[in-house]
């Protein structure tokens, strides 16, 4: 069960994400977003869907903030002198 439409407006912001953000990343349009958040939009499931699980999988512990070898990697050497 999904959690209420109400929540994205918060979690979208806890992210740190815009509207426009929001909108590009899962295919709907800002003002489509807008009037979800609102509550003047009931949108279809697949709609629905398609938010949560983006903003889901940006939470730490969801499958996109998972940091690999390569997001800390540097070129330059680093050295600790004891």
């Amino acid at each position: 069960m999904w959690p209420n439409l109400k929540e994205i407006k918060n979690l979208r912001k806890k992210l740190k994400l815009s509207q426009k953000e929001l909108g590009i990343a899962c295919g709907i349009s800002q003002p489509i977003i807008s009037r979800i958040e609102q509550g003047k939009l009931d949108p279809p499931y697949s709609k629905a869907k398609k938010i949560f699980e983006y903003l889901e999988s940006l939470k730490p512990n969801g499958r996109k903030s998972e940091k690999k070898a390569k997001d800390i990697m540097t070129k330059e050497v680093i050295f600790l002198n004891s």
